[in-house]
């Protein structure tokens, strides 16, 4: 299939998709999950507790006590700006939850923080193909060292007998879309199956039962270095 074809195929309502990678740094995923994480988008957590702690570590701005137009425009523009400084790199479908995460199966993402690559999720809903590729593209760009395989599949996770419908390379800052039927990227590099990656590592265990895998210290410490500079 041509790119053009590769990027016009469809996908189900909540396709898995499937992510391996090459090891990176423990400093290299603390970098990317700084700037990556779903919670510095919208701050939103059940340990609120928690969450006010990192507000106020990461300077992050108050909403307005006056509800007018001006108040809330003010507000926006200073939370751009907060945005600008921490680096922030907004993504869709392609994401980290590690500060906090409200989901299910506890903390979570293709980035982990003890460097490895690699997950076995849904994304959605209702995703196309160049949402995802715009995604991975953001962040082939800003994180140029990473090289890792992404396959969107034509159902999801807990499902059976579904098949690759696109895959991605990631290389040298750049994305390139991989018929699955020509190429299995995956296996191609040597990666674990795809039964393999939610269980990578010991620490990927260890996240799930720690509501704050990325600790408060951490966090201040990122504080520290960016508005140091």
């Amino acid at each position: 299939m041509t790119k053009e074809e590769l990027m016009e195929a469809g996908l189900p309502k909540w396709p898995q998709m499937i992510v391996t990678g090459a090891d990176i740094s423990k400093e290299q995923a603390l970098e990317i999950i700084r700037r990556t994480d779903g919670f510095f988008s919208n701050f939103f957590s059940n340990d609120r507790d928690f969450g006010e702690k990192v507000k106020k570590a990461v300077r992050y701005p108050d909403e307005p006590e006056e509800d007018t137009t001006d108040a809330w425009n003010k507000y926006y523009v200073e939370l751009e700006a907060w945005k600008e400084k921490w680096g922030y790199i907004e993504t869709e479908y392609v994401l980290n939850n590690w500060v906090s995460s409200c989901f299910i199966g506890g903390p979570h993402g293709w980035c982990h923080p003890d460097g490895t690559i690699g997950c076995s999720t849904n994304v959605g809903k209702w995703p196309k193909v160049s949402e995802v590729y715009d995604d991975w593209t953001k962040l082939a760009e800003a994180f140029p060292f990473l090289e890792v395989e992404a396959t969107l599949m034509s159902g999801e996770d807990c499902e059976i007998f579904t098949e690759p419908v696109v895959s991605m390379l990631i290389r040298n800052g750049a994305v390139e879309l991989i018929d699955p039927k020509e190429r299995n990227i995956h296996k191609e590099f040597d990666r674990p199956s795809p039964v393999q990656v939610g269980t990578m590592s010991l620490f990927s265990v260890l996240c799930r039962l720690n509501a704050h895998p990325i600790s408060l210290e951490q966090i201040r410490k990122w504080a520290d270095q960016i508005y140091k500079e």
